[in-house]
């Protein structure tokens, strides 16, 4: 096994100076072209909570309920509940009658550990979105645990020689990101004869703990070769050499799994095709005659003959026919295999999950959406389309300035990919809008904002026909029409490392 040296990619900085400044003017110009106030449009928005019941046998309760009441709602009006500490979403969005005089909504979490909890209501009036906030509420006695905090033990400081100058302490090797994991596939011929050997090269990015690779037949789905004692390196190359006896075109991909402190990461390589070709014919070969033992023997003087009288023949003889001609077997022709049939199975899922952005440090709740595809069950190539509503992003701006970015998805291709047991991988390209921004407290549209080319992401996980996860980290390119807010919107959604994992739940 090949260990290849692993460097960090260059990651982007924003000054400081240069993101306050885009947020200053991203908020002067947009107030000016839009007319956004600062204030909620008269939504209030107020949080209480309720225990459930004990466990049995026990006294504490199993979960709190979380109620949020609120007064006016205009249209397309949604509340959500969050930590407002992480910005991490505890309850999905729920819709809530529009133009309302009041309402409630509710949100169940498990104990022990209830994290902080707030409730915010969105809605919109003559294009404006107004946002109200409830106050943030604790449940005491049921906080999440702290981490206790070590106090590392002091290094005593090295004896030095006189004249000596100390050594610089070691600088520690850089964390991977998401993308230093992957996986390659090559093979070195693309064409052999049946019974010949073809060797698959894997070349993978960083590999941790628990690292498992394994080389699989896209047809049957079966392991050809497993390698489940990777070290840990910042690059591995594995190898494996398969013989097929058959003619055909056979298809190879391989996967890729490492656990990366507490996050596992799964990839999946490109597939590769090899055609094997029936093997050369060979001729009989022509087994030479025996020599006479003790070699060629020497005539001895041969005697005068006596000459014999010639019989005269009696009758009239009988022709001798024309031997008939020996017939050659006609060679039966080579029997070609019957196509094996390939049944298509259709299948439809619920799609939810989580999306995150670095840049901001910010995430959100996808779905609820759907997945529609026809899966072959011969071949497990499948096709499909991805539906997904408009998805909420929470972050902030140097750990204080809180932002929210409202995008729409719209996939611009199929989904298509390959499934097999233990593992499904598939692509998909869409196009990503920014429809609202919203910024210390105000609405900012932007309904023309948009990327300049589909985002492409490439999910893998383990599904079956009855639902799985798949997970993805993804880059966003470019945007074009976004106005005042181009800086804003460039500085903190363009760039990499992005990633989304989804649930998916048949639908029956």
């Amino acid at each position: 096994m090949k260990q290849l040296s692993w460097r960090p990619r260059r990651r982007r900085t924003v000054a400081v100076v240069a993101t306050l400044a885009l947020v200053a003017g991203a908020v002067s110009a947009a107030l000016a072209q839009t007319g956004a106030s600062a204030d909620t449009g008269g939504q209030t928005i107020d949080l209480t909570y309720t225990a459930g019941p004990p466990a049995t046998g026990g006294t504490a309760p199993t979960y709190f309920t979380f109620t949020a009441t609120w007064g006016i709602t205009y249209d397309d009006a949604t509340v959500e509940f969050i930590n407002p500490d992480t910005g991490d979403v505890k309850c999905a969005p729920q819709s809530v009658p529009a133009n309302a005089t009041s309402g409630s909504a509710t949100c169940d979490l498990p104990t022990p550990n209830v994290d902080p909890v707030q409730a915010i209501l969105t809605s919109t009036k003559d294009g404006v979105t107004y946002t109200a906030t409830s106050a943030r509420v604790v449940v005491p006695g049921f906080g999440p645990t702290p981490s206790p905090i070590v106090t590392p033990a002091p290094t005593p400081a090295p004896t030095l020689a006189p004249g000596q100058t100390p050594s610089p302490a070691p600088t520690p090797p850089p964390t991977p990101g998401p993308d230093s994991f992957f996986i390659q596939l090559s093979e070195d011929h693309s064409s052999i004869n049946a019974g010949d050997q073809v060797s698959y090269t894997a070349l993978t990015g960083v590999s941790a703990q628990n690292t498992v690779v394994r080389f699989v037949s896209v047809e049957t789905g079966s392991d050809l070769c497993v390698d489940d004692s990777v070290t840990e390196a910042s690059a591995t190359e594995e190898t494996c050499s398969v013989s097929y006896p058959s003619p055909g075109a056979y298809h190879v991909r391989a996967d890729f799994e490492t656990l990366y402190g507490s996050q596992l990461y799964q990839r999946s390589s490109n597939t590769v095709e090899v055609d094997v070709l029936p093997g050369p014919s060979t001729s009989p070969s022509t087994s030479p005659s025996p020599s006479p033992v003790g070699g060629t023997p020497t005539p001895g003087p041969t005697s005068t003959p006596v000459p014999t009288t010639t019989p005269t023949p009696s009758g009239t003889p009988v022709p001798t026919g024309t031997p008939l001609p020996t017939t050659r077997p006609t060679p039966l022709p080579t029997a070609r295999p019957t196509p094996v049939a390939d049944p298509i199975v259709h299948l439809t899922y619920a799609v939810s999950g989580t999306v995150t952005d670095p840049q901001f440090n910010a995430t959100g709740a996808v779905g609820p959406g759907s997945l529609v595809a026809d899966l072959h069950q011969a071949s497990g190539n499948f096709a499909g389309s991805v539906t997904l509503p408009d998805t909420t992003i929470r972050g902030t701006v140097f750990g204080f300035i809180p932002l929210t970015f409202v995008i729409g998805v719209a996939p611009s291709a199929p989904f298509t990919g390959v499934t097999a047991p233990g593992l499904t991988s598939g692509d998909v390209t869409a196009g990503l809008q920014v429809k609202s921004v919203g910024l210390l407290g105000l609405a900012l549209p932007a309904s023309t904002c948009k990327t300049a080319a589909p985002a492409s992401l490439h999910l893998a996980g383990a599904l079956t026909t009855s639902g799985g996860t798949l997970s993805s980290v993804f880059a966003i390119g470019k945007f074009t029409g976004c106005g005042a807010l181009s800086g804003l919107v460039e500085s903190l959604i363009t760039g990499s490392n992005n990633t989304i994992r989804l649930t998916l739940t048949q639908k029956h």
